[in-house]
């Protein structure tokens, strides 16, 4: 039901709320700490002090005493110390370094110190600071800040504002009250006592910015959401209860923006709960407040400010309201404050301040502030015990209209008690009384004199020969004699489309009349009965709840005497007004829809176009639905787009009838903006669209980087520069077209989105050559605004696991140490770091290359060898640094097994300490060194040999005897023994071994005489258990004697 009526006054605080709780176009483009003042001068923002190494003095004194730091938790100390005094000008020197000052020593000075004049409050108690350019400058190695701040309040005024919350705390029984009920008796002293301040515009700057201060809200009764949670947040600490200010945004659904606000979160029980006593104080009275210790289930509707959520995300946040887990019943709850030893105070919701106990009131001089001061008291109720009331104690309370004085123990009245109360028209005075003061009662100050003058028509009622009597005669007021009775009224009480109205016949003599109204659905109805009072035979009750049933009743009264209660009423039940909803809208036709009302059986819907005095009823008419608790209707008209209808419900039965329900207003909305364009012109984004006929300008919202769009101007024509970029930023835009109408904008559908990323280029002109086996050459195209680019490499252009490879400061690169013959991908992208954070370009395109084989080695041969050596030589490549020599043995399987010989830098090798018996396999391999990389090229064609011993030579053969021929053969290197073989014939006869020598000198007896022998020979040696042969000798013959 509120949420219209809330956003209205959402949208007052957005207008009137200046930074840094509003955010700012500006602060929207440029991503400014909003702590820094902006101005004409160079501000160091979040500066590296490492990054400063000279500055001149500026108009720094050499006499001037500053003091000097060396660590940032004391010169944060002295900054605060320094801000509670309200200096403008803090000067100090550091001797240690810490990245971004001097937002960090501002940050450190006002951390949450649990102190009630520190921490959030001094936050948001300061207007601006500014740190110019020649305020930063090194003197003897010393380097000097002079901060220069604004503030809200003078330390003047917040002495006198100490002042008054001690004399307040000091009213409440704090050591008997859980943290519940100091939090509870806070909160209502504030939505009691603080009114929003709507409109201050006709006001200087400065007092304007007051309005900000918990002084201003507390002194002066009024102000914006950040005096408010100011002030909640310094009570709440002095009552010993931890508390923050959060300042945020809440959504405005009417016109989807964002709009700033400032609210509190308090710990209780261990969690933590949000309230805003701004939205409460302006909506929500008696005490049934809805932004009351509420949980982040009850509390979507405001959002921490991005720039604070890091600041709070360790407070454990309730995610359920207080009274989900505690039992809460503040339905009787009066706040009771002390007055003094022996007399307390309260003031409920409508009004009645009441003051008990023994003792005085005492006077109060013009000008000094009284406990109940600047609270809208209706009626001052005097209990028994009360024996004076002092000077100016109850003086300007311009809403007083009734007093009750006790009967027994009042005995004086001071002066001026009730000054300058014009709506207090009579009074009974009790015959105790024997003092009053000079104008105590039915005076008021003249507008154009400033004097005393007298209230029309006051009456006193009194006893004879009292002072209240010669009050009234020397003032020449009428005075009145009490009477012994009055007259039971007799009233008749009838339901109307705003609530209830009794009426009755005036009774005689009667003065004013009371009602006493009971809602039979209570748990209690008696302990939970409301009074009113009247001073006519009507009255009218427009707070009753819908859904509710009631019982009244009343009496007369004159002074102290009242009448017996009148004789009880029919009950009357108040029918729910529904709440309507806008299920859909066209220009031709509104959808209505609303939640089914208790005891209702129809339904009417009633309309009215905008600025027409008359609404026409029964548009629609809806019975109560068969089934279901939702009630649709469709009401056909020609609306026309780009006008305001306002919509209301009545619930209806036999015998009644709803109040008038909240008024909805319906905008049929414009077509939305078509061809909404964005294109990047020198530094700005031009956006332009198609004009909306019917429009009277268009709303222009923004997003950065993905965040909730804002709205950040409104225009008459249809095109919109919106410039001073950030690199690296994406920003969106979107439009709505408006129709201003009685004051109030009403916008259409939002268009289609368009944005463009400022970012930088994507480089181009990407290529690869390669330049040998292990070295490729990139260039591509600089990029304007490139300070760096991030060379990546892969092995497929279809990877996902890119390698960078390099940051390079130009537009070329060389990639080295690479395999050789392989196919390499590479990409590249620019970027600049802007404000700690790298902004990139997007990826160029893909290239790749090959890199250059190492050539095959050709013309391996054998040239040589012995029976456990071979010698081979090959062709020479070109480019190659060395040639890798492998030999190999078949095994078992008929495989080849092959082992590193050796890495020559010439064409040609020995192999030795070979194997005799073994067939050896040769390849050669070459390779190429660049820098630290080796590359190789493909195995020659292999080559091979068998290693055995040479044939023996036999050198001579001859008879020596007719039985005996002697042979002598040349020795064969590596053999040890010789097998000796003989036969008749040269060819094709029988070969016979005639022995194994390790000789070459050998005599064969026993032959026949004159007989031809031929003999043949071989050399072996036994090879790890093997004998290994040479091949037999040619065959050579000699003949015996």
């Amino acid at each position: 039901m509120k949420n219209q009526n809330r956003f209205l006054y959402i949208a007052m605080v957005s207008a009137l709320a200046l930074s840094p709780l509003s955010s700012s176009l500006n602060s929207l483009r440029f991503g400014n700490d909003q702590n820094y003042k902006r101005n004409s001068h160079v501000i160091y923002r979040d500066t590296d002090n490492d990054d400063i190494d000279k500055a001149s003095p500026g108009d720094a004194e050499e006499e001037e005493v500053i003091p000097v730091y060396d660590s940032l938790e004391d010169a944060g100390a002295y900054v605060r110390q320094e801000m509670k005094n309200r200096n403008e000008v803090i000067t100090l020197g550091i001797t240690f370094r810490v990245s971004g000052f001097p937002s960090k020593l501002f940050d450190e000075a006002v951390k949450h110190t649990g102190v009630p004049d520190e921490g959030d409050y001094l936050r948001w108690l300061h207007n601006t600071y500014s740190v110019k350019a020649d305020d930063i400058y090194w003197k003897n190695g010393i380097q000097y800040y002079r901060f220069r701040f604004t503030y809200y309040t003078t330390k003047e005024e917040e002495d006198e504002l100490d002042k008054y919350l001690d004399d307040y705390m000091a009213s409440l029984p704090l050591e008997s009250m859980s943290d519940y009920e100091k939090v509870r008796a806070i909160y209502y002293f504030i939505c009691q006592h603080v009114r929003y301040s709507f409109n201050n515009s006709g006001e200087t700057p400065t007092e304007r910015l007051k309005y900000r201060s918990a002084y201003q809200a507390l002194i002066n009764g009024t102000a914006v959401c950040q005096g408010y949670a100011s002030l909640f947040y310094n009570m709440a600490l002095r009552a010993g209860v931890d508390a923050r200010f959060i300042r945020g945004d809440v959504y405005d659904e009417s016109t989807g923006t964002n709009l700033g606000h400032g609210w509190n979160i308090v710990k209780l029980d261990g969690s933590y709960y949000y309230l805003d006593s701004t939205w409460d104080s302006v909506y929500n009275h008696p005490f049934n407040y809805s932004y009351f210790l509420r949980g982040e289930e009850n509390f979507k509707d405001h959002v921490i400010s991005s720039t604070f959520v890091d600041m709070f995300s360790n407070y454990d946040i309730s995610e359920k309201d207080y009274s989900d887990s505690h039992v809460v019943d503040d339905s009787d709850f009066t706040p009771e404050y002390i007055y003094d030893d022996s007399i307390k105070w309260s003031y409920n919701s409508v009004g009645i301040l009441t003051i008990t106990g023994t003792g005085e009131i005492k006077d109060y001089p013009l000008g000094t502030k009284r406990p109940w001061e600047d609270l809208p008291v209706k009626s001052v109720v005097i209990g028994d015990g009360i024996t004076k009331i002092g000077n100016n104690a109850f003086n300007n309370l311009s809403e007083l209209e009734s007093i009750s004085l006790p009967s027994d123990s009042l005995t004086e009245i001071g002066e001026n008690a009730f000054f300058r109360c014009p709506k207090l028209t009579s009074v009974y005075i009790p015959t105790s009384v024997t003092t009053i003061g000079s104008e105590a009662l039915g005076y008021v100050e003249s507008s154009s004199t400033g004097k005393a003058v007298p209230v029309k028509n006051f009456v006193i009622t009194c006893g004879n020969s009292t002072a209240a009597e010669s009050y009234a005669v020397s003032n020449s007021f009428e005075c009145l004699r009490p009477i012994n009775n009055l007259q039971m009224p007799s009233p008749i009480v009838e339901r109307t489309s705003s609530g209830v109205k009794l009426s009755w016949s005036n009774v005689q003599n009667a003065t004013s009349y009371e009602i006493e109204r009971i809602c039979t659905d209570d748990n209690n109805p008696e302990e939970n009965a409301v009074s009113f009072s009247t001073d006519t035979n009507k009255f009218s009750d427009d707070t009753v709840a819908a859904g509710k049933t009631y019982k009244y009743k009343v009496r007369s009264v004159f002074g102290n005497l009242y009448s017996d209660w009148s004789m009880d009423q029919p009950e009357i039940t108040v029918l729910t007004a529904p709440v309507p909803r806008v299920s859909s809208k066209t220009s031709s036709y509104v959808e209505l829809t609303w939640e089914n009302t208790a005891g209702a059986t129809s339904y009417s819907v009633s309309s009215k176009r905008n600025g027409s005095p008359k609404w026409t009823d029964n548009l629609s008419i809806v019975a109560k639905p068969a089934s279901g608790n939702t009630v649709k209707t469709t009401i056909y008209m020609p609306f026309g787009k780009g006008n305001l209808y306002h919509f209301t419900v009545y619930a209806k039965n036999d015998s009644s009838v709803s109040p008038m329900g909240q008024p909805i207003d319906v905008f049929i909305p414009f077509s939305r903006p078509a061809n909404l364009t964005s294109a990047f012109n020198n530094g700005s984004i031009d956006l332009s669209w198609t004009p909306v006929e019917g429009a009277d300008g268009y709303e222009v919202f923004a997003s950065i980087n993905g965040s909730y769009y804002n709205s950040i101007d409104h225009v008459s024509n249809t095109e919109y520069k919106f410039d001073n970029l950030a690199l690296g930023t994406d920003y969106r835009f979107k439009i709505r077209a408006y129709k201003e109408i009685d004051g109030t904008k009403y916008y259409g559908d939002y268009s289609s989105d368009t944005g463009y990323k400022y970012t930088i280029a994507t480089p181009s002109g990407f290529s690869a050559v390669v330049q040998s086996t292990s070295k490729i050459t990139l260039k591509w195209n600089a990029v304007p605004d490139a300070a760096y680019y991030e060379l990546y490499r892969a092995t497929s252009a279809t990877s996902t696991n890119w390698t960078k490879i390099g940051v390079y400061s130009t537009n070329t690169a060389n990639n080295s140490n690479l395999t050789a013959n392989k196919t390499f991908y590479y990409k590249v992208r620019g970027y600049k770091t802007v404000n700690g954070n790298k902004v990139y370009s997007d990826y160029s395109s893909i290239v790749s290359a090959k890199t250059k084989a190492v050539p095959q080695v050709t013309g391996l041969k054998i040239t040589g060898g012995t029976y456990n050596s071979v010698n081979i030589k090959w062709d020479s490549v070109p480019g190659a640094t060395s040639y890798h020599v492998y030999k190999g043995l078949k095994n078992s399987s008929g495989q080849i097994t092959w082992t590193k010989h050796g890495v020559y830098t010439k064409t040609s090798c020995a192999l030795k300490n070979l194997v005799t018996g073994n067939t050896y396999y040769f390849k050669v391999q070459a390779a190429i060194k660049e820098n630290n990389t080796v590359n190789y090229g493909s195995y020659s064609t292999n080559v091979n040999r068998l290693l055995k011993f040479a044939k023996p030579v036999i050198i001579s053969a001859e008879g020596v005897n007719s039985s005996s021929i002697q042979l002598n053969w040349k020795t064969v290197n590596g053999a040890v023994y010789y097998e000796l073989y003989r036969s008749t014939k040269k060819t094709g006869g029988t070969w016979t071994k005639i022995g194994i020598y390790n000789r070459t000198t050998v005599t064969n007896k026993s032959l026949k005489s004159k007989t031809t022998y031929y003999y043949k020979v071989r050399a072996y040696k036994s090879i790890n258990g093997t004998k290994v042969y040479s091949d037999f000798c040619a065959p050579e013959g000699a003949k015996t004697k």
